[in-house]
């Protein structure tokens, strides 16, 4: 069975919204769409790695490293592993179906902005992740020179919401799902004015 692997920041939660959003009200959000990708993953093995434990054990590494914590990880999982940041709130099962779909194959499933909205590593397979600027080219880079057979994803159900402009597309695509109406709860500025 896969075992999916949920990243999870707090410490300085979507700090490209913070001209419009507190700290709390970012963690709020990010914490709202966690929820929404735990609940798509139902009946699946979950890990969690946090920032807010800064525990090499426990997560991200003594450094703030993602990329340390899932290689940590990935030492006692002893299984196929999909990586999914929780940022994630128009992903649905049928994603997830996808990106689990070809266990010989590693599967990225890229986000609208250049990163990474979610990769499937099989078992065995050596692979250095590389969450953070540019992740999505740089995972194509790491499976290139490993040789290893790619698959990649694409479509708005991998969008992650990180800037005003995320927020506007929401708005205006979404239309009165819960994440809009979260955003009206938050009423930072007037949603209008998003």
């Amino acid at each position: 069975m896969t075992h999916i692997v949920v990243l999870l920041k707090l410490k300085n939660a979507k700090s490209r919204l913070s001209p419009f959003f507190s700290l709390e009200q970012r963690r709020n959000l990010v914490l709202f769409m966690f929820k929404h990708v735990i609940n798509i993953l139902d009946g699946h093995p979950v890990e969690v790695l946090t920032q807010s434990i800064p525990s090499p054990t426990k997560g991200y590494d003594d450094k703030g490293n993602i990329n340390s914590g899932i290689m940590l990880l990935r030492e006692r999982i002893d299984d196929d592993v999909l990586i999914l940041p929780c940022d994630l709130p128009f992903l649905n099962k049928e994603d997830i179906d996808r990106l689990i779909g070809d266990k010989k194959r590693v599967i990225i499933a890229q986000s609208h902005n250049g990163g990474t909205s979610g990769i499937f590593i099989p078992r065995n397979v050596e692979f250095v992740p590389h969450f953070g600027k540019n992740s999505f080219v740089l995972h194509k880079i790491e499976t290139k020179s490993r040789n290893l057979p790619l698959t990649i994803l694409e479509g708005d159900s991998f969008r992650d919401i990180d800037t005003i402009e995320d927020i506007r597309w929401t708005i205006e695509h979404v239309g009165n799902k819960d994440l809009t109406k979260f955003f009206e709860i938050l009423d930072p500025i007037p949603i209008a004015a998003v």
